[in-house]
């Protein structure tokens, strides 16, 4: 019999046989190079977890006392050596009470005089007399300066309740005019307080050295007079809280008209900065690192930045592991040895992100 030659397949039934055989397997290995590679690259977990640490401030009180204003609000922006408020130290009650003792006993010192007065001691004596009318004026100047402090923190307190409707423009307007009277009051006595002192001045330097057998005794009452209203125009003036850093606000801690104790805690300002890492190499520690080892340190943010630092810090004991850094899902107790890392310029995170750090050494 003749042979007969085969019959050609059509190479569309070829291309459908390698369509249902061969390509899904294609696919199925692409896939599998792809995802490994991706994982390798992009969502491999990193062998540690770094925290990107941030500088932080706190403002405290310097004494006890009361908090007078905050000039600033949370996530306010502020720079190293700004006032942002100010601590009354002593309750103006008590101020305004110490004034009045101090007026007394300045009262009893000028009742205390003798006449008549020795001719060559009159002078002197004159000069005391002044100096004495100088303490009382300074005295009233203080008290003065309690009564607008607390006039001038019930304007502002008024103030925002007239924008928010809460009282009416009289209401406002009488607080406002009783705070503008006693500026003016504070303005003139500050100016009477100056010219005294300006004719006291003229007065001694037109005077003889005193003689040693002059009052002593009165002298030396006006010097006790003096220093004692001298603390208490100090203790009247607030204290000043300066921030420490530049940075925000990030949590305010005590509000206005709060009671402190000193050193309290009043508000915290994290600076925007960061220059460095904090990760812990984890027990059992699988080799020893060394400073100055190149680490590869890899964003967990969108941008997925990634960059090379370098340990510049390790630590000198084994310390338990914050919850931030522990294993999720592992109650047990863990620490770690920590190690600061530079930050890599490339990196785009915030202070206060972790990160993935892999240090080539733990991977041989």
């Amino acid at each position: 019999m003749k042979e007969r030659s085969p019959i050609p397949t059509p190479l569309k039934l070829r291309w459908r046989e390698f369509r249902i055989q061969a390509l899904p397997f294609l696919i199925f290995v692409g896939v599998v190079i792809a995802v490994a590679v991706l994982w390798r690259d992009q969502t491999r977990p990193g062998m540690l977890t770094g925290e990107v640490e941030g500088v932080t401030g706190v403002v405290t009180s310097p004494s006890a006392g009361g908090l007078a204003q905050l000039f600033i609000e949370r996530f306010d922006e502020v720079e190293a050596g700004q006032t942002v408020g100010q601590v009354i130290r002593t309750p103006p009650d008590v101020l305004q009470s110490s004034l009045a003792v101090l007026k007394m006993e300045i009262e009893l010192t000028r009742m205390g005089w003798f006449d008549p007065v020795l001719d060559q001691q009159r002078n002197l004596l004159q000069q005391e007399e002044l100096r004495l009318d100088l303490l009382e004026k300074r005295t009233d100047l203080a008290i003065r300066r309690i009564e607008l402090q607390q006039a001038e923190r019930n304007e502002e307190r008024y103030s925002r309740l007239h924008q928010q409707g809460h009282v009416s423009a009289e209401q406002y307007e009488q607080i406002r005019d009783l705070a503008e009277m006693l500026r003016t009051i504070v303005t003139e006595q500050e100016i009477l307080v100056e010219e005294t002192d300006q004719t006291l001045d003229r007065l001694r330097g037109g005077t003889s050295e005193p003689r040693a057998d002059t009052a002593d005794a009165i002298v030396a009452a006006l010097n006790l007079h003096e220093e004692r209203l001298k603390l208490i125009e100090a203790e009247l003036r607030p204290a000043p809280l300066i921030a420490p850093i530049s940075g925000m606000v990030s949590m305010i801690h005590r509000t206005n008209r709060a009671n402190l104790a000193a050193g309290e805690t009043i508000l915290t300002i994290r600076s925007g900065a960061a220059d460095q890492i904090i990760a812990y190499l984890k027990q059992p520690l699988r080799f020893e690192p060394q400073l100055g080892a190149q680490v590869n340190v890899r964003a967990r943010n969108a941008t997925k930045s990634h960059g090379i630092g370098e340990i510049i810090s390790i630590g000198a004991q084994v310390e338990p592991l914050s919850p931030a850094h522990r294993t999720p899902f592992f109650d047990a107790y863990e620490s770690g040895l920590p190690l600061l890392i530079s930050l890599p310029p490339t990196l785009e995170v915030r202070p206060g992100e972790f990160v993935d750090v892999d240090i080539p050494d733990m991977a041989r």
